[in-house]
């Protein structure tokens, strides 16, 4: 089976620029919950994609931008559904992985391991309780 694309869809949910502790070695310095969400899929996906509902600050795009993120914005509602709808439309890959900024923790290899499900199914997902 040949190589699809694959897409980070992150929805801005109001929590991306809220600071978490450091990561790696610096435990001084603070990261926003965007930059923990672009860390877990930035080496498993080709595009990634962050929606925001109004324009977001220029002091979080600067820190998103050296992962290659395209930003769209949903003009035309402010829930959280209409934001992933107008992320579809702007989506370049056949597989996209829809998740929010408020989940920081996701792990690369969950990632990973929906998009290799799949290969044999429609659809794949996963929930917390």
């Amino acid at each position: 089976m040949g190589q699809t694309s694959k897409c980070a869809l992150i929805v801005a949910d109001g929590k991306e620029a809220d600071l978490l502790p450091g990561r790696f070695d610096s435990r001084d310095s603070k990261s926003t919950f965007l930059q923990y969400v672009l860390d877990s899929v930035w080496t498993v996906v080709d595009e990634i994609l962050v929606v925001f509902a109004k324009e977001p600050k220029l002091s979080l795009v600067e820190t998103i931008a050296p992962f290659g993120v395209k930003i769209a914005i949903d003009r035309n509602g402010s829930s959280i559904l209409t934001r992933i709808a107008a992320g579809f439309k702007a989506c370049n890959s056949e597989n996209c992985f829809v998740l929010p900024t408020s989940s920081p923790f996701v792990k690369p290899n969950v990632v990973f391991q929906l998009f290799e499900e799949l290969r044999s199914y429609d659809g794949a997902t996963t929930w917390r309780r």
